[in-house]
């Protein structure tokens, strides 16, 4: 192969390689998280697939209540799908309601999770999106750990809330 088409490859991969990234599932979320200034507020250089970190959740629950919230030990420690959810629901102000779905669970007599509360509540406000069957592969468990386009999709429906989301 000649050096121009070697050189030609190369600037090819370089050039497609940053707007192939930027491709995610939750591109339109990751747009309006962006145009609010938050998670970077690029939308070409977010980085969907990357881990979100402590520091970053916790800048991103500020941007969303205008709040400082307090950073864990080590702000560039992944995060999980469950801390996640019990950010955002703790930054709503819906711990209580959380705690009653728990409450709820164990008087039936059943033992649920650590994160059973904060998963319902996330759920119940459309904070998770539950992925086609197609797209099995882009579902997280709880004790997975949470990506950039998962937290970006969470704080655009957050976003989105009318009011009366919350009640």
């Amino acid at each position: 192969m000649s050096r121009c088409a070697l050189v030609a490859v190369a600037l090819t991969l370089v050039v497609v390689s940053p707007a192939a990234a930027a491709t995610s599932w939750a591109q339109p979320q990751i747009k309006v998280v962006t145009a609010r200034g938050l998670m970077g507020g690029k939308t070409a250089s977010f980085r969907p697939d990357d881990p979100v970190t402590a520091g970053e959740l916790a800048d991103l629950v500020a941007g969303l209540t205008g709040k400082a919230v307090p950073v864990a030990l080590n702000p560039s420690a992944p995060v999980t799908i469950s801390q996640l959810d019990a950010q955002l629901v703790r930054a709503l102000g819906l711990l209580p309601v959380a705690r009653q779905f728990t409450a709820a669970i164990r008087a039936a007599g059943l033992d649920p999770t650590g994160n059973f509360g904060t998963e319902v509540v996330a759920r119940l406000l459309g904070l998770r999106v539950n992925h086609p069957a197609s797209q099995d592969t882009l579902e997280l468990g709880p004790d997975n750990v949470a990506t950039r386009a998962e937290a970006a999709y969470s704080a655009a429906r957050i976003l989105g809330f009318s009011g009366s989301e919350v009640d």
